[in-house]
């Protein structure tokens, strides 16, 4: 018995419309002409390291979530239970409620109140 499943267009369009949110945000949208103007004659230089380090880093890693179980746990759990467990709650942290909240909130008061 064959236990792939196929995939259906609908998943196939909800994954990749989940994928482009997780990378595409609005300083994907903001930054890059920013690094532009301010790259001068070294554009192309500020681009591709902006390339590499954004959407470059982000396809790694998921494509090593999904060489081995799919889970961020696999590929964390090598530096020991206790240790992965740390990492994983401080990029959650970091991310969260020390990064885009008061991210969003600053942005939102400086295009809306400002």
């Amino acid at each position: 018995m064959n236990s792939e499943k196929k995939s259906s267009l609908g998943d196939v369009l909800v994954i990749g419309f989940a994928m482009f949110a997780m990378f595409f945000g609005a300083g994907n949208l903001i930054f890059p002409p920013y690094l532009g103007m301010v790259g001068g004659d070294q554009w192309f230089t500020g681009f591709l390291t902006f390339v590499i380090a954004d959407g470059g880093l982000a396809v790694l890693t998921v494509l090593a979530m999904i060489r081995k179980d799919g889970s961020i746990w696999c590929v964390i759990d090598r530096i020991g239970d206790l240790p992965a467990k740390i990492l994983a709650s401080v990029a959650i942290l970091t991310v969260g409620p020390m990064l885009c909240i008061p991210r969003t909130c600053a942005t939102t008061f400086e295009m809306g109140i400002l």
